[in-house]
């Protein structure tokens, strides 16, 4: 079992190679700290015999790369959606939102590529992968999706971080490129933890398919403070059939995790950290509103701090995306 005891010292040598390196870790422009330091933690717990590299640098760089890349498939390519409905009064900020969103991604892919030449094609299907879904979501249930979303973050950042052909030989092909929502279903059916039969899986598989349970329960706890902003940018997630049936999900991931080998008290302390991090956010996030027409006045766009919810909160997005 991973106890809490082994959750807390690979907690500490993340924070450990943190402090040793803060000069990248402090280093500007970055997009989430949070996600950096989930992404170290959660690699050290699935792959502590692999993962014997320094880790700052590379985390730093792939937690923007995802960042900037969700921001890219959740806003960028709805906006681009809506361009080619002809609202002439719509056309410049929605341009403006999906060229920021795009050069924001390819700054990130470009920087990370620069550093790690040897995995740009791994890069390159990672924000593939994610198109597909964005562009076929309405082929996936709420459930579905999010895993799947989860899952196509988690591959990449665990192949960038695991040598050697470790996923190959469990069945999971990160090379393999989707052109539908079949190629994804394939791809990504070991994170698809909702339909997975734990006792019937690789004991090599469990700290994976753990791990992801746990995502799926922040997840859970997201989907309930972002509802009205998937809603409007067609997003599917966990509330689609109601909160009830979102907290017992929530409940089954956690059963998940522990048939998996994580201590209770993993999944549960996790989720609690995590909303008192979203209250906080909450808290400190200071916004100044802005009228559609200003939006393209607004510089670095891309570097705006949950730009979704920045648009939700200047009252923009459900003019932009209705």
């Amino acid at each position: 079992m991973i106890g809490l005891i082994e959750a807390c010292q690979y907690s500490g040598a993340t924070v450990l190679d943190v402090a040793q390196n803060a000069h990248l870790f402090l280093r500007q422009p970055h997009s989430s700290k949070k996600t950096e330091l989930v992404l170290q933690t959660a690699s050290r717990i699935a792959f502590s015999e692999n993962c014997k590299e320094n880790l700052s640098e590379k985390f730093r760089l792939i937690s923007n790369l995802i960042f900037s890349a969700n921001e890219y498939w959740d806003v960028g390519l709805r906006a681009k959606e809506e361009l080619f409905k002809n609202k002439a009064h719509k056309f410049v900020a929605l341009n403006t939102i999906f060229s920021e969103t795009k050069a924001s991604l390819n700054k990130s892919l470009a920087e990370f590529n620069k550093n790690y030449p040897h995995l740009s094609e791994l890069a390159t299907i990672f924000i593939e992968d994610g198109e597909v879904l964005a562009k076929h979501r309405q082929d996936f249930s709420g459930i579905q999706y999010r895993e799947i979303d989860s899952g196509i973050s988690a591959l990449f950042t665990f192949k960038s971080v695991c040598p050697g052909n470790y996923f190959e030989s469990l069945g999971i092909d990160s090379s393999q490129k989707c052109q539908s929502s079949a190629d994804l279903f394939e791809k990504y059916k070991y994170f698809l933890v909702n339909e997975i039969n734990i006792d019937q899986i690789d004991n090599k598989l469990k700290p994976i398919v753990g791990l992801q349970a746990i995502e799926m329960m922040v997840a859970c706890q997201d989907d309930r403070w972002g509802t009205i902003e998937d809603s409007i940018l067609r997003i599917p997630n966990t509330m689609d059939k109601g909160l009830k049936e979102n907290k017992k999900l929530f409940d089954s991931y956690k059963n998940k995790a522990v048939e998996c080998g994580f201590s209770p008290l993993i999944p549960e302390v996790l989720s609690r950290l995590s909303s008192f991090h979203r209250l906080k956010s909450k808290r400190i996030k200071n916004l100044d509103t802005i009228e559609i027409n200003d939006i393209q006045k607004c510089q670095n766009l891309h570097q705006i701090h949950y730009l979704r919810e920045w648009l939700n909160e200047s009252s923009l997005l459900p003019q932009l995306f209705s």
